[in-house]
């Protein structure tokens, strides 16, 4: 099966960019949950985070569009993010497969 583009486009997404492609899903979905739990979202530091994970998927889009590599700062900053909404929040911040949201 393939994947889609993390901005939504539609574009299938060939398999040596999947890497880049989950972590902008993670990105995403570190977006979402912030802003679907109550009382987050509306803090400096949450919508601070919010503007840097959306930053970061336009430029991961952008290396899957062009089929380009994902330089070691775009690498290190997307970890960084991960890593920031795990401190920050207590959660994992990893991509959720389908059998993992259908159980939600």
């Amino acid at each position: 099966m393939a994947a889609e583009c993390l901005c939504g486009c539609g574009r299938e997404v060939a398999f040596r960019w999947r890497p880049v492609n989950t972590r902008g899903r993670d990105l995403r979905a570190t977006v979402t949950e912030i802003k679907k739990t109550p009382g987050r979202g509306r803090s400096l530091a949450d919508r601070g985070y919010v503007k840097e994970v959306n930053r970061a998927c336009e430029k991961l889009a952008e290396a899957v569009h062009e089929q380009l590599p994902a330089d070691n700062d775009l690498e290190r900053e997307t970890r960084d993010l991960l890593k920031k909404y795990r401190e920050r929040y207590g959660k994992p911040g990893f991509s959720l497969g389908r059998w993992q949201i259908a159980r939600r």
